[in-house]
C-alpha cells in the first residue's frame, strides 16, 4: 500500500486485501518526517465510504511526515475450521 501524508485519507479507492470485518490495523511506521512530528496512529474511519477507508492521525497537528500502515487479515488458523468470509 502506498505512503500517505498524516491527516489524509489513505485510500480514495478500495484497498486490495483490506476489510474492515477482518483487517486488523497493525501500526504505522515513518518513513519520512516532516513538519512538527507528533505520536501517530492508524485508524479505520467508518460511514464515510462504501469501501474501508484507513486515515493516520498525529499528536500534532503540523505533522506532515509520511507513514506507511500495515496491517494482517484474521483468519482461520486450522484448515478443519471453516475461514469466514470478510
Amino acid at each position: 500500500m502506498d505512503a500517505m501524508v498524516a491527516g489524509s485519507v489513505v485510500n480514495a479507492v478500495a484497498m486490495p486485501n483490506f476489510s474492515g470485518a477482518c483487517s486488523q490495523i497493525l501500526g504505522c511506521v515513518r518513513v519520512t518526517a516532516g513538519g512538527t512530528v507528533g505520536q501517530p496512529y492508524a485508524e479505520k474511519r467508518t460511514g464515510v465510504s462504501t469501501f474501508p477507508v484507513v486515515q493516520i492521525v498525529s499528536g500534532n497537528i503540523a505533522d506532515t511526515s509520511v507513514y506507511r500502515i500495515y496491517w494482517t487479515n484474521e483468519v482461520a488458523q486450522s484448515s478443519i475450521v471453516p475461514v469466514l468470509g470478510c
